[in-house]
């Protein structure tokens, strides 16, 4: 008989959150099952095929699409090896899932060096989805999130401001606010890039309503981002498992500080702080 993670957790759900102190924290916990769950499919997976690779995709997602923090993340993963663990007791399961989360200190954060740049632009220029090279590109130029890059083509535009610099307007960004993003030659490149690439793919849909689907979805899919994310980190930094999408976010704004010489609240602007 085959128990699906979601099946498990649910019929345990009292056990689980046995220890929890408040309602709030027993939602919280709730939440992020349901949320590994909806990760890839992976609530309807026999509880037996969840392996330790499973969880640690799901924080690497959590870090680079959603921009959560790592504290965060763990926090997460945390709750779905709580159920692991409660599994292997009840012997639902036969193996043992050990997490790596991710340091919780206040160190330097992780950037990219600009022989791992070179490396991973190439890369992914001849990987299967060269489209990732653009949104490595303009993220490593802008500090752009994840989940507004893959709004290239939806509803961003392109602006000119008054010295005839281009600017990258997103109306609605991470906090609420719209964003307007200064361009470099190598930024506004990679924004015209995936916006033929979006309009392309577009117009070969027009004739079959039943692959439309939200335009975003068009250049990004988040099995093949993550595959091919999975393929780049083996060959430029094996088993580095702070080497995610993310990262490009710290290095442009560490580009800003030291070879530019913005301030901090400059810098604060342009990542949309």
């Amino acid at each position: 008989m085959v128990i699906t993670f979601k099946d498990y957790y649910m019929d345990n759900l009292n056990v689980l959150l046995r220890k929890s102190k408040s309602d709030k924290h027993k939602g919280e916990v709730t939440k992020r099952l349901e949320r590994f769950s909806e990760f890839r499919g992976n609530g309807r997976r026999d509880i037996n095929d969840i392996k330790t690779n499973d969880i640690h995709l799901f924080m690497d997602y959590l870090i680079t699409t959603s921009n959560l923090s790592e504290r965060t993340a763990n926090r997460y993963a945390m709750a779905v090896a709580q159920v692991m663990r409660n599994a292997l007791l009840n012997d639902a399961i036969r193996h043992i899932v050990r997490v790596d989360y991710f340091p919780e200190t206040r160190g330097r954060p992780r950037y990219f060096s600009d022989e791992e740049i070179t490396k991973s632009l190439t890369f992914l220029r001849y990987s299967d989805h060269p489209y990732m090279e653009h949104m490595l590109t303009l993220s490593l130029h802008t500090g752009a999130r994840l989940g507004e890059i893959i709004r290239i083509g939806v509803d961003e535009e392109v602006l000119t401001d008054d010295d005839g610099d281009r600017l990258l307007w997103l109306p609605d960004s991470k906090n609420g606010e719209e964003r307007h993003i200064p361009l470099s030659d190598d930024a506004y490149a990679a924004v015209e890039a995936l916006r033929a690439i979006n309009k392309r793919l577009r117009s070969g849909n027009e004739r079959d309503p039943s692959k439309r689907g939200p335009v975003r979805r068009h250049f990004y899919y988040e099995n093949e981002f993550y595959s091919t994310w999975n393929k780049l980190r083996a060959k430029v930094a094996p088993s580095d498992k702070h080497f995610v999408f993310h990262v490009a976010r710290h290095t442009a704004a560490t580009h800003l500080s030291n070879r530019l010489n913005l301030s901090a609240l400059v810098i604060s602007k342009i990542l949309g702080h």
